[in-house]
């Protein structure tokens, strides 16, 4: 859990193109299971929020 904490703070500090949030999307069955984390959730709220 803390790896993926990581993770998705590290991904939030980026900005994504059009092309990363595709990658981000199409990888998503990597990282589903992560989401049940609520700090994990809020980096991925701070990434769409962009």
């Amino acid at each position: 859990v803390k790896q993926w904490e990581g993770i998705a703070y590290c991904l939030s500090l980026l900005t994504l193109t059009e092309k990363g949030i595709k990658k981000l999307i199409e990888s998503f069955k990597s990282y589903e299971h992560a989401l049940s984390e609520e700090s994990v959730v809020s980096h991925f709220r701070v990434i769409i929020n962009k």
